[in-house]
């Protein structure tokens, strides 16, 4: 074995020895005259890990250039390095520890000290929302950031605020698939397989009939032209609220639409075809889109293939998730290829999916006693809800 490999084994071993123990010194011993310079950490941006915040910068000096042989730890556990020169290292923190009083240790190859920073306080990578909500039909996040939820067990419409927790806003008696906010700020909900989309002003109260659609529908978004896209057993629906456009594609009508979301001048489809999961349509003025082109194949997401998608939603950057049954609840659909968002962390059997104002996703788990609304820091910002932002 070369000396580089011995290094680099002696590093990684000594990484996991510092991380796991408290050694009680800070140096190598015995010493050795090849030792590089000691590393030095003089701060972490940003200086707390909240807000959804998932990637740090660690400044300091004397760090490895080649991000294999630096060792970073927040405590015991040990987190994925990214990139780093001799003045900084970039890390994913991990996500699922969290503490007001994190000591951040750097192991460098062939030093012979090892640098702490703290106290650094780290949110909760994952938190269930007021502690359980229990299960729900929909839900809808605003632009305050309250989260806005139809319930299974009475059929109200509740109002989750921080520091003041869960309200009642208003009712609706019957099962609804989807929420959405109206610019105007009054909360849009589809009821399930129906011809009516129903709002509840900005006041609060009993859910009233808002517009009717040429046909049954189940999901629906708002495109940035004000146009709304709605899907179900019926295939696809262009409408305007005023009732002038009421366009009935013909489109996915053998096939059930399970998702509806607006991205970049596309209607993205989802449904439980069973060789495309996902398909896209073109937006082409107010009144009209493009026929289907597929998206996402099922024979590209390997073990995956056989999932159902009950929601989905865009990151800013581009990067389609989607909420599926299952023992992983949020897939990520990237270039290279389909992957559990936070495998391990997440538990599954989620429904619904929608993006905070910032770089926090919230999803809805449909899960017995764990059935609730889990707030997840997603380390980088969602695609606008139009009606919304």
């Amino acid at each position: 074995m070369n000396k580089k490999v011995l290094l680099s084994v002696f590093g990684a071993v000594f990484a996991l020895v510092c991380c796991e123990y408290d050694l009680g010194y800070k140096e190598i011993w015995p010493p050795q005259e090849d030792f590089a310079p000691d590393p030095v950490i003089t701060k972490i941006v940003p200086d707390s890990a909240s807000g959804g915040v998932v990637t740090l910068k660690i400044i300091g000096r004397n760090f490895d250039p080649n991000p294999s042989l630096n060792y970073v730890c927040f405590d015991n556990v040990v987190c994925e390095v990214l990139e780093s020169s001799d003045t900084s290292i970039t890390v994913n923190r991990p996500i699922g520890y969290y503490s007001d009083s994190t000591e951040v240790k750097v192991v460098v190859s062939k030093a012979k000290t090892i640098p702490e920073f703290g106290p650094y306080k780290m949110e909760p990578g994952v938190v269930n929302i007021g502690g359980g909500l229990g299960e729900v039909y929909s839900f809808a996040v605003s632009k305050g950031e309250d989260i806005y939820y139809h319930k299974v067990s009475d059929k109200k419409v509740y109002r989750y605020r921080t520091g003041e927790g869960e309200v009642e806003f208003g009712s609706m008696d019957k099962k609804s698939s989807c929420m959405r906010f109206h610019p105007s700020g009054k909360l849009l909900i589809q009821r399930s397989n129906y011809k009516y989309v129903y709002y509840i002003d900005t006041t609060g109260g009993e859910a009233q009939k808002f517009f009717r659609l040429p046909d049954r529908a189940s999901y629906f978004d708002i495109g940035e032209n004000g146009i709304y896209y709605f899907g179900g057993t019926k295939g696809l629906l262009v409408v305007s609220e005023d009732g002038s456009i009421k366009l009935e594609t013909g489109y996915y009508v053998d096939d059930e639409v399970t998702a509806v979301r607006v991205f970049d001048d596309y209607v993205y489809v989802a449904t439980n075809n069973d060789t495309v999961v996902v398909f896209r349509n073109e937006i082409i003025g107010e009144d009209s889109v493009s026929a289907p082109e597929p998206y996402l194949y099922r024979a590209n997401m390997g073990k995956l293939s056989d999932v159902v998608v009950n929601d989905m939603t865009f990151s800013e950057d581009g990067v389609l998730f989607l909420v599926v049954d299952g023992d992983f609840p949020i897939l990520l659909v990237k270039e290279e290829g389909v992957e559990p968002l936070y495998e391990g962390i997440l538990e599954g059997d989620a429904i619904r999916i929608f993006w905070g104002n910032g770089m926090y996703l919230y999803y809805a788990r449909s899960a017995g006693e764990d059935s609730g609304i889990y707030r997840v820091i997603a380390g980088r910002e969602g695609a606008p809800y139009y009606g919304r932002d």
